[in-house]
């Protein structure tokens, strides 16, 4: 695999992943305040999140679903125990309210349509949602000091999106409740409720 997530989390660099590690505690904590059995990850990729997952939570009932194909059948032969399929994040294979908490990790920054994919996510939660983008400009500007990505001035060459902590909030206050906004450096991380959801 040769992916940019694939090589992000195989990584040698030890400050990245410090950081890495930061970013999924940070995540885990706030995973384990809530009352849930079943996950779906959109934008799983190779399946990296839903293993920190399972090491943690091995309760937990996880799916993970990716648009790449390569990306999925890397997940299946690495992680053949959990289920994984082939899917698009703006029309989810999935029933309504079918999954107690949906992910979509770092998979916003990549889309066109971010406000469609967070329709589809709001359709298939039957309660929480746990979203994760890059904090920029902060993000943009780490990627500088590393000399990376020098042609887009800093900019990730797949990112097509690029939020700020308050813009971001701003962008899911309109879908969902949100719970808890925080960051783990360079990541902005939001815990949401669906409108309509007993919780």
């Amino acid at each position: 695999m040769n992916s940019f997530t694939y090589m992000k989390y195989r990584s040698k660099n030890p400050f990245q992943q410090l950081l890495i590690r930061r970013f999924f505690e940070r995540c885990a904590s706030l995973i384990s305040k809530l009352e849930i059995n079943s996950v779906l990850e959109v934008g799983c990729g190779e399946g990296f999140f839903l293993e920190q997952l399972h090491n943690r939570f091995p309760h937990l009932g996880l799916k993970g679903s990716d648009i790449d194909q390569l990306a999925i059948e890397y997940g299946m032969q690495r992680l053949p125990q959990f289920k994984f399929q082939i899917d698009d994040v703006y029309q989810l294979k999935e029933d309504s309210a079918s999954f107690d908490l949906v992910i979509a990790s770092e998979v916003l920054e990549h889309l066109e349509k971010p406000e469609k994919a967070l329709k589809e996510i709001n359709r298939v939660s039957r309660l929480h949602v746990l979203l994760t983008v890059p904090n920029e400009p902060i993000f943009q500007l780490c990627n500088l000091a590393r000399m990376k990505y020098l042609k887009g001035l800093g900019n990730h060459p797949e990112h097509v999106q690029r939020w700020s902590k308050s813009a971001f909030k701003r962008l899911i206050s309109r879908f969902f409740r949100i719970t808890s906004f925080q960051t783990s450096f360079p990541w902005t991380i939001a815990l949401a409720m669906k409108f309509d959801a007993d919780p």
